[in-house]
């Protein structure tokens, strides 16, 4: 996947975002809203995956800086850590404190903020993941032979 075309790389963002989103959606909505409730998670999940897959490839332009490019390539699949710590702030919301129970629909609601930054961290790495890193080419030799006649 590292060398993967940026289309397929914002693709799998968006659907790492929208599972995740989808499966957060289904674990902490507690009431029950009718089919329409089960019909419209999804679809508040690719909005909220396109969101956070626009943020990270904005903030993704800060990667072309030929300094943070260096380290970012030579970083290989480690970026990968940080969805995985995207993923921990979800699940251990909670203990976080970053979620409220909403008291007239009993939903387990969490902070626009703490949310949107846990999906970016989990988008992040997908839609940037560095790609193979590119070989120099060799330099030209101090010495000129001489060519005999």
């Amino acid at each position: 996947m590292r060398g993967a075309h940026p289309f397929i790389k914002i693709f799998i963002g968006c659907f790492v975002g929208w599972f995740a989103k989808t499966v957060e959606y289904e674990l902490t909505g507690t009431a029950w809203g009718g089919i329409f409730t089960i019909l419209m998670c999804p679809v508040v999940a690719v909005f909220w995956s396109l969101k956070c897959v626009i943020a990270a490839l904005l903030a993704g332009l800060f990667l072309r800086l030929p300094i943070i490019r260096n380290a970012w390539v030579r970083a290989g699949y480690f970026p990968l850590l940080l969805a995985v710590a995207g993923l921990m702030g979800l699940i251990y919301s909670n203990d976080l404190g970053y979620r409220e129970i909403e008291p007239i629909s009993g939903y387990s609601l969490m902070a626009e903020w703490p949310s949107f930054f846990c999906y970016f961290f989990l988008v992040f790495p997908f839609v940037n993941l560095p790609g193979e890193p590119k070989l120099e080419s060799s330099p030209p030799p101090l010495v000129r032979t001489v060519h005999q006649r």
